[in-house]
């Protein structure tokens, strides 16, 4: 990524532009039968894992499997086994390292992407806690993701370390001036951008997507300023949105790529939400999701 160099007050030239990546997850199954059913394989790959005693949780072999497969990278998150407080001071350290010292033996001698994040969508995890609570949360949440952004840039250079928010709190365009605590620049302030590679948000279509481009727009801004990328971490839309527009696949990847983000993981799942995000084998969406990723390989989107 394009940093400002501090010899001279000169700019470095910028980075060669990356493959825009395209693809989903959500539950963790196999994209296999999704994928013979497109005709293609993903350009992206979303799986998560819970706080559990084994903090791989196959990671590694799925993203050898990804791999194998021909897929185009990984996106990983995880929730942390220990309380944030701790995390903040090194307890969730030792575990960070195992992660990404299985990770390096997987993407070290390759060019494959994978990205991992700790405990996306921070904002909801305590909405009843004071706002003293709430703040200090904040704080340790910043300081564990610096902590294990240390760590995978020593261990696992190869891996993209980022941040994922649900995106509405942050964002002006969205609810960012009712929660001021999650700002981008109250991020800013205690994140270390140097060590973060991406910004992923969670931003869905409900059937009004008329703040997207003014999001979009902060966003675009807030990454180009600190050399990041940026992207849709997790989006997704229900059948009857679709039904009003059936382009809604390739304008969201314009209106992304046109921001400067370099990456959409749809949500195929119908986990913890009420909405239905998931393709019905061979229904609309599914097939228009296969035309999309078709049309970004051959580079004609």
């Amino acid at each position: 990524l394009a940093r400002v160099a501090e010899l001279e007050g000169e700019q470095e030239p910028p980075a060669p532009a990356k493959t825009f990546q395209f693809g989903c997850g959500g539950g963790n199954v196999d994209p296999g039968p999704l994928e013979a059913r497109i005709g293609n394989k993903l350009g992206l790959r979303r799986i998560y894992h819970s706080a559990g005693k084994d903090p791989l949780q196959n990671v590694d072999r799925i993203a050898l499997d990804n791999i194998a497969a021909g897929r185009g990278g990984t996106e990983a998150s995880w929730k942390i086994p220990v309380s944030m407080a701790s995390a903040a001071t090194g307890g969730a350290d030792d575990w960070f390292r195992q992660i990404a010292t299985a990770l390096n033996t997987v993407i070290g001698p390759s060019d494959y992407r994978v990205r991992v994040a700790f405990n996306h969508e921070p904002e909801n995890d305590n909405p009843s806690a004071t706002a003293a609570v709430q703040d200090t949360y904040r704080d340790d949440w910043c300081r564990m993701q610096n902590r294990a952004a240390a760590i995978f840039k020593e261990v696992c250079p190869k891996a993209e370390f980022g941040v994922i928010l649900m995106g509405y709190h942050s964002l002006q365009a969205f609810w960012g001036q009712y929660y001021p605590r999650w700002s981008l620049a109250n991020l800013q302030a205690r994140l270390d951008l140097a060590k973060i590679d991406y910004l992923g948000l969670d931003i869905y279509d409900y059937g009004d997507r008329s703040a997207f481009t003014p999001a979009f727009k902060e966003v675009q801004t807030f990454a180009r300023g600190h050399g990041i990328d940026w992207g849709l971490s997790e989006t997704g839309l229900t059948g009857v949105t679709f039904a009003l527009n059936r382009n809604w696949f390739p304008d969201m990847v314009t209106l992304v790529k046109e921001h400067g983000g370099s990456f959409i993981d749809y949500f195929n799942s119908s986990l913890n939400s009420p909405a239905v995000w998931e393709f019905t084998p061979g229904d609309a969406r599914e097939v228009a999701f296969g035309k999309a990723l078709a049309a970004i390989k051959a580079g004609t989107l």
